[in-house]
């Protein structure tokens, strides 16, 4: 080895630098990942005793010189382990901003409050979005959501503990860049991911409720089915009357008793006039009153 020999050839020639063979063959390129500094080396010499260090960069064939890191660094962003074809990107979640580093130990741990991806060669300008955190080694900028109940509105944030308890009157759903006012018909507690419905009976047509203590009462001869109503439903139905609070237009306790009539959206019962009367209930009109 180390010599080429190409057809009709008796006297076989040494190869360049920068070139091996193997015995009997013509003179290749030195392979990436090693080097060829003098004219006779064989394919047993170039990778046994002429494998590019830690740290340099060999990905070029035909390298005729002992490289080194200064004459062939690893680029930033990369190591180079002893050999290696090509560079290797640091994985993401790290960074390198130095050249000729030639193991993966020297891809430093991204920060919390950054993201690294591939090969990258500094973490400035890679922070964490809205609404998010970025423990150390995060590899997005979306790495971690905030939580439901809570909300992050800079960039930056690394951990849970980062993002701000949502405030009462407001609901935070997971992400969220700012607390979103609660919506009429609904009430938000502090710390909650979505609105709750003002229970059956009640009502609001405010934003920003903060407890449903603060959803209305539904109003005397009205009724307020379901839950997140904005106003009451309707008129309670002739026959029946309907208190403050009340959830259907027919309540079992509101049914007109006797001696009384309830006309539609009554509040109570309305009693016969004096020397009148009757004995049935549920009825409606004041001519039912004998």
């Amino acid at each position: 080895g180390g010599y080429g020999c190409t057809g009709g050839t008796v006297n076989p020639a040494p190869c360049t630098l920068g070139s091996f063979s193997v015995a009997g063959r013509a003179c290749e390129l030195c392979l990436p990942g090693h080097f060829c500094d003098n004219v006779t080396t064989s394919e047993t010499d170039m990778r046994t005793f002429k494998t590019c260090d830690p740290g340099v960069n060999c990905e070029t064939p035909g390298i005729a010189v002992v490289p080194t890191t200064d004459t062939h660094p690893c680029p930033t962003g990369f190591y180079c382990p002893r050999g290696i074809a090509a560079p290797v990107a640091c994985p993401q979640g790290t960074y390198n901003n130095l050249t000729g580093m030639g193991y993966l130990s020297n891809c430093t741990v991204c920060p919390g409050g950054y993201y690294c991806p591939y090969n990258t060669t500094t973490y400035v300008g890679h922070e964490c979005a809205l609404g998010h955190y970025c423990p150390p080694g995060s590899r997005s900028s979306t790495e971690v959501a905030c939580a439901a109940g809570s909300f992050r509105n800079t960039t930056l944030a690394a951990y849970q503990s980062d993002c701000h308890p949502c405030p009462a009157g407001s609901y935070c759903p997971s992400p969220a860049p700012a607390p979103i006012t609660c919506p009429r018909g609904f009430y938000c507690n502090a710390t909650v991911g979505e609105p709750t419905g003002c229970p059956a009976g009640s009502y609001t047509n405010a934003t920003g409720v903060w407890s449903v203590a603060a959803c209305a009462r539904c109003d005397g001869g009205k009724y307020c089915n379901g839950v997140g109503r904005t106003a009451p439903t309707g008129d309670c139905y002739p026959g029946y009357y309907c208190p403050v609070g009340t959830s259907t237009a027919t309540p079992a306790a509101g049914i007109c008793p006797k001696g009384h009539y309830c006309p539609a959206a009554s509040a109570a019962p309305t009693p016969c006039a004096a020397g009148t009367y009757n004995n049935v209930s549920q009825l409606s009109s004041v001519v039912e009153c004998l």
